[in-house]
């Protein structure tokens, strides 16, 4: 079961890493079109977070995802958030070797939403 699990995870960056190869290929030939609809951040966030739990589980790290929005529905491109997401969440849990990494989304003011990561690894190093 153990090397099941082992192959359906190397799976699983194996599709990342091929999705963000295409989407910078999009990108610099300018061939992407961003489609904005009203989507649900809170479900889209915890699709996230579930996709990355199989990577904290395996480092004993703990994922935490927390919302104190009042408001969920947004006009957003979907793809492009889940992808700014996942780029974000998959730094910060290759970057902690212990700990935890949190998710947090807030209200940062009426019409704005502030989303952040936060893990308790190495840090970016102060620039000189």
């Amino acid at each position: 079961m153990e090397l099941f699990n082992n192959i359906e995870n190397t799976e699983k960056r194996i599709i990342i890493t091929v999705q963000l190869i295409l989407n910078i290929t999009q990108l610099s030939s300018n061939n992407y079109e961003l489609t904005p609809l009203m989507s649900n951040m809170d479900e889209l966030s915890r699709e996230t977070i579930n996709t990355y739990k199989i990577f904290t589980n395996e480092n004993n790290l703990s994922l935490n995802f927390m919302n104190s929005s009042r408001s969920y529905d947004v006009r957003i491109d979907q793809y492009s958030v889940y992808q700014v997401l996942s780029n974000l969440i998959d730094n910060a849990i290759k970057y902690t070797e212990s700990g935890k990494v949190e998710f947090i989304i807030s209200d940062l003011d009426d019409d704005n939403l502030m989303l952040a990561v936060k893990n308790t690894g190495i840090g970016i190093a102060e620039a000189i």
